[in-house]
């Protein structure tokens, strides 16, 4: 007989269950932020012509993916990397100069990778917000 519920109730107690669906996130609010680890994006046409980037990222919450703008994007695919943790900002709607369009305007934040910022989940974080590289 298969114990897989067993598994299943053990990595649930042990807080390591992680879920695989993704969920959507709308920048709103100016100051929404967003912190998590880079997966991958796609590019998707956009009701202009053009096309987007949707995003990936892996959060406290869950697999998330979101839009910043084709503003955006130029810059966020050069800088972007794999298994790298990023807190982005929303910082509300500005107006591009040579063109006079609106765009929303964020500010990305980069914290470091995965690897050397790990730390385990509710784990005492009593040394005062200190992480151990693993």
């Amino acid at each position: 007989m298969s114990q897989y519920s067993k598994i299943y109730q053990d990595a649930k107690k042990a807080k390591k269950i992680k879920a695989i669906g993704t969920k959507y996130y709308q920048w709103e609010a100016e100051g929404d932020q967003l912190i998590g680890a880079y997966l991958s994006h796609n590019k998707l046409p956009s009701r202009n012509g053009g096309t987007y980037n949707q995003y990936l990222f892996d959060t406290d919450d869950g697999m998330v993916k979101f839009a910043l703008g084709a503003a955006v994007d130029s810059e966020a695919d050069e800088y972007f990397t794999r298994g790298v943790v990023y807190a982005i900002t929303y910082k509300g709607k500005s107006r591009s100069i040579a063109s006079g369009n609106e765009f929303k305007d964020f500010l990305i934040e980069e914290v470091g990778s995965v690897e050397t910022l790990a730390v385990n989940p509710g784990e005492d974080d009593s040394d005062g917000g200190a992480v151990d590289a693993q």
